[in-house]
């Protein structure tokens, strides 16, 4: 993991832990993101970013707060910086950036901070899911992961994406805190009571 640039802005990744004493998780990225989008990013003078926590907690009960709080931070930036204002609009954005098909800067940003390490298929796992989870032909979905045979066929791309990224990722996804894995809101990601 590097630093990066982008349109002559520098940042610097920094390690876990990113929350402090007394940080509600729920929350706590509001403010580092908004540090984030004011930092003036020189080459001496980079602006910090918060890389993907994993790493420095695998066995630790602290993993779930750091984690959770990492991943309410990328529903923030959807919602509040790239204007994904539906779960619909979240997911194009989650994919385009995937695609590396980035529109804006911010989505070139986003990208950076929330897949640095290749996790941001994670998120979009959740958020198909949530999409999907209240649709007249989709039952159960918090039983999807153990059972893919429960995901209806020939309703969209994206669940046919959902079912191989389950069988590829079931038993690793299922070792730690991440979005998808664990049952229908493992983290208790709050989406910010977002439409379809």
């Amino acid at each position: 993991m590097s630093d990066f640039s982008i349109n002559n802005k520098h940042y610097q990744y920094i390690s876990a832990p990113h929350l402090s004493n007394g940080d509600d998780w729920h929350d706590a990225y509001i403010k580092k993101i908004k540090k984030i989008l004011r930092g003036k990013g020189t080459k001496g003078v980079p602006i910090l970013v918060p890389s993907y926590p994993l790493a420095e907690y695998r066995d630790s009960f602290d993993a779930v707060f750091e984690m959770s709080s990492y991943w309410e931070g990328a529903i923030y930036f959807l919602h509040n910086v790239l204007g994904a204002t539906s779960k619909s609009m979240q997911i194009a954005t989650v994919k385009r950036s995937l695609d590396n098909d980035c529109e804006s800067d911010f989505e070139k940003l986003f990208f950076k901070i929330w897949n640095n390490q290749g996790q941001l298929c994670f998120l979009k796992a959740f958020l198909i899911r949530e999409y999907y989870s209240n649709h007249e032909q989709c039952e159960n979905t918090w039983e999807w992961e153990r059972d893919t045979s429960l995901i209806p066929s020939g309703i969209s791309e994206d669940l046919e994406w959902l079912r191989t990224f389950i069988r590829n990722f079931r038993d690793e996804g299922s070792k730690y805190p991440n979005p998808f894995f664990g049952g229908q809101n493992p983290l208790h990601l709050g989406l910010i009571s977002l439409e379809k």
